[in-house]
């Protein structure tokens, strides 16, 4: 039985990924967002916890300009708030799971292979993040902060000795993970 944890800035391929790596693994998939946005939600207000409203690359905001400190410290924020939900998940599926989040915690190190998926090109990741959002000022801003968020994933990967996964394609970037499992 194995945990596989995928995480990755917005936009960089790690939900697609994901998705093609469960069905080469016949895993069950969670993804991050959707228990941030289906059931954290259902649990706590706004006020009670304002994290679980904001995206991961939205969350520097609450401390100031766009840099790698307060994208830092946003990050950490979004890990404290999703941690509960997130290890209920964990604790539901005792078996085979891939999880794939943007906030995923290093510490999940523990219970399974991480890796990070990585779009380094700049043009390609901006195709990427505008695939599914509207390319208006703020997606503008957010997808900056995408990119300061991957180098801050980056270097997390780099500290915990994680594999860094360039994205060549979802089937492609699947594959090389699947691989590394065996």
């Amino acid at each position: 039985m194995s945990k596989v944890f995928i995480f990755g800035a917005p936009g960089s391929g790690k939900t697609s990924t994901s998705r093609y790596l469960k069905l080469l693994l016949n895993y069950p998939l969670v993804e991050g967002d959707y228990i941030r946005e289906c059931i954290a939600r259902l649990t706590k207000t706004r006020e009670q916890d304002a994290y679980l409203y904001m995206s991961t690359k939205e969350t520097w905001r609450n401390f100031g300009p766009l840099n790698e400190e307060n994208m830092r410290k946003g990050l950490e924020a979004s890990r404290q708030s999703m941690k509960p939900f997130l290890d209920n998940e964990i604790a539901i599926h005792d078996g085979n799971l891939i999880l794939e989040g943007c906030f995923l915690d290093p510490e999940y190190s523990k219970l399974g292979p991480f890796f990070l998926v990585v779009t380094r090109d700049e043009v390609r990741h901006r195709e990427q993040f505008f695939k599914h959002r509207p390319q208006d000022q703020n997606n503008e801003e957010l997808f900056r902060a995408s990119r300061v968020l991957q180098e801050v994933l980056m270097q997390t990967a780099q500290q915990y000795c994680m594999p860094i996964i360039a994205n060549e394609g979802p089937g492609a970037t699947a594959k090389v993970i699947a691989e590394q499992l065996q």
